[in-house]
């Protein structure tokens, strides 16, 4: 009986994490870097790990003389619509297999620190 007095007793107290946090009383997760979010969006499988380029995907570096900080931000929304509107982009996705992903589902200042990095490269 004790046994089954403890196991409900540990169901109990989950249950009421997991309610407390399913109705946001707990804190918000803090942003990831921008080296967590290379690593978790899955960035140098296609760029490599010095954003160096790869068969898959071009150089990340240098970014910063076709790019402005709003401009990236647009195309990490939307870089299948962004490309075919932009004839230099049009014209590099030809080169490469797969389109890049969108990153629309990233919190806006997660996908401002990834934007900031590859520009910082």
């Amino acid at each position: 009986m004790r046994l089954v007095h403890a196991v409900m007793s540990g169901m109990v107290v989950g249950l009421a994490a997991l309610s407390a946090v399913s109705c946001g009383d707990s804190a918000p997760a803090a942003p990831r870097s921008a080296a967590k979010l290379w690593s978790d969006e899955g960035c140098a499988l296609c760029h490599g790990k010095q954003a160096e380029g790869t068969k898959l995907a071009p150089t990340l570096q240098g970014k910063a003389t076709h790019w402005s900080r709003e401009s990236l931000l647009q195309y990490l929304r939307d870089p299948v619509g962004y490309a075919a509107q932009d004839p230099r982009l049009k014209e590099q996705m030809k080169s490469y297999s797969q389109a890049m992903p969108t990153y629309k589902m990233l919190a806006p200042v997660e996908l401002e620190t990834l934007a900031d990095y590859v520009l910082g490269l």
